[in-house]
């Protein structure tokens, strides 16, 4: 039973829940343990969870989610919530190292993003311009952007070699 990543659970999935399942799921997104936000969602139907068989279901998935490649990916995408989820667990370190090494792709992309939206805003004020100074101003700061552009490429080609 995947529950899509949501916190809560609705009656009818209480009431057909396989706990072991429901833990094994969570673990397997890296999602953390939410066997106390379902036992309060459960309770209102009359329903209790078993954090036992939850537990164990999820102590398998979360094994299958500290790999590597997920702490990468993780990292890559941004997703601050998942630097923790290992903690504890046998891979930790290897998964915490991609992360934190995924973590740079991700900075160094959205310091691109950013650039190339000052680059856009930048290119539209010297369309607008009135006088040679303020354009001669503005070329600098384009110039100087495309610098900075061109060293965060390759040091982001460099990063992107550090994937497991």
């Amino acid at each position: 039973m995947a529950l899509g990543g949501c916190a809560s659970m609705e009656p009818e999935q209480c009431r057909v829940a396989d706990w072991f399942r429901v833990g094994q799921s969570d673990g397997a997104r890296g999602d953390p343990e939410r066997v106390a936000a379902y036992t309060e969602d459960c309770l209102k139907v009359g329903i209790r969870p078993d954090p036992g068989r939850y537990r164990q279901g999820w102590d398998i998935g979360i094994r299958s989610y500290c790999t590597p490649q997920n702490g990468w990916r993780s990292g890559t995408q941004g997703q601050y919530s998942k630097s923790d989820v290992c903690r504890g667990q046998q891979a930790d370190a290897a998964y915490r190292h991609y992360f934190q090494a995924g973590m740079l792709v991700y900075q160094t992309n959205e310091r691109m993003r950013s650039n190339s939206n000052e680059s856009y805003r930048l290119e539209r004020q010297l369309d607008k311009a009135s006088n040679d100074g303020e354009r001669r101003s503005l070329r600098d700061r384009l110039r100087s952007i495309d610098r900075e552009q061109s060293d965060l490429r390759f040091q982001l080609s460099r990063q992107q070699s550090l994937a497991p």
